[in-house]
C-alpha cells in the first residue's frame, strides 16, 4: 500500500513539474488568453472559396469561388490552426468560378482557407516578388 502511495506521489510531482516548466495553463481559458491574439494578424477569410488543385511542380494553385476574387496577394490558412501555409498571387485569369494563382511561398493544401492580405502587406509583397522585365 505504501508503494502505491509513493508511485502516485511521484506521478503527481512529475505532472506538476512538467506543466510548470512548459508554461502550460491548467484550468484556464486558453482561447480567452491575450497571448494568442497578440502579434497574430487577423485575416478576413473568403467564405465560398476553396482550393481544388495544387501543383507543387509548376507552383500553381486552382481556386473555386462563387464570389468574384480580385487579383492580388492572398494567404492560405490551415483549417486546424491559425498558421499560414502559403502565400499566393491570384491573377485576372478566370474561367467562370475557377481562378488560377501562383504559389509564391509555402505549400498550400486542398481545403485550406483563403484570405486576402492587408494593403500594407500587399505593398511589402510587391517589393519582394517584383516581376523582372525582360529586354
Amino acid at each position: 500500500m505504501k508503494l502505491i502511495r509513493v508511485y502516485l506521489a511521484l506521478v503527481l510531482l512529475i505532472t506538476i513539474s512538467a506543466c510548470h516548466s512548459t508554461g502550460s495553463k491548467i484550468g484556464s481559458d486558453i482561447l480567452a488568453s491575450s497571448e494568442i491574439s497578440e502579434g497574430k494578424p487577423t485575416y478576413n477569410i473568403l467564405e465560398d472559396t476553396n482550393i481544388v488543385h495544387v501543383d507543387n511542380t509548376q507552383r500553381i494553385v486552382t481556386l473555386k469561388s462563387y464570389d468574384s476574387i480580385e487579383d492580388g496577394y492572398y494567404v492560405t490558412l490551415s483549417p486546424f490552426s491559425v498558421d499560414t501555409t502559403s502565400t499566393l498571387k491570384i491573377y485576372n485569369a478566370t474561367y467562370g468560378t475557377i481562378y488560377i494563382g501562383d504559389i509564391l511561398d509555402g505549400r498550400p493544401k486542398i481545403n485550406d482557407s483563403v484570405a486576402k492580405v492587408s494593403p500594407s502587406k500587399s505593398q511589402e509583397l510587391n517589393i519582394i516578388y517584383s516581376e523582372v522585365a525582360i529586354d
